[in-house]
């Protein structure tokens, strides 16, 4: 898993370099994608991944006394994680959306398209 982790990280962070001549508000966006991308994977190693191993060095027929306790703080960093994982993904698809910019197709209209076609073409 670390090295998809790092693969996430190093893929926002390219993002977020190229995003750098979109302008400042695309740039905003994909870096804060890349800060919740960093969150999600700071919050997996040291949170996740250390309740991770105390569960599976437990006995299944004999489970600690506190087993619900880990399992409860298990599944609300687990919740937390793919809170920041979701909003990470809606400040990419954001910083989509603001970087298209008008359709040039929109732009030009009817009048426009006709002009463009060469003349005689249509005839």
């Amino acid at each position: 898993m670390p090295p998809l982790l790092l693969a996430g990280i190093v893929a926002m962070v390219v993002v977020s370099v190229l995003s750098w001549r979109r302008g400042w508000l695309v740039f905003g966006v994909s870096s804060a994608a890349l800060i919740l991308v960093i969150l999600t994977v700071v919050l997996t190693l040291t949170g996740l991944e250390s309740l991770n191993r105390i569960a599976d060095a437990w006995d299944p027929d004999q489970l600690p006394a506190d087993w619900q306790e880990s399992r409860r703080r298990w599944l609300h960093l687990h919740l937390i994680r793919t809170a920041l994982a979701l909003a990470a993904f809606a400040c990419l698809i954001t910083a989509q959306v603001l970087d298209r910019g008008p359709d040039p197709l929109s732009e030009a209209g009817p009048a426009r398209v006709d002009q463009a076609v060469s003349p005689g073409a249509g005839s």
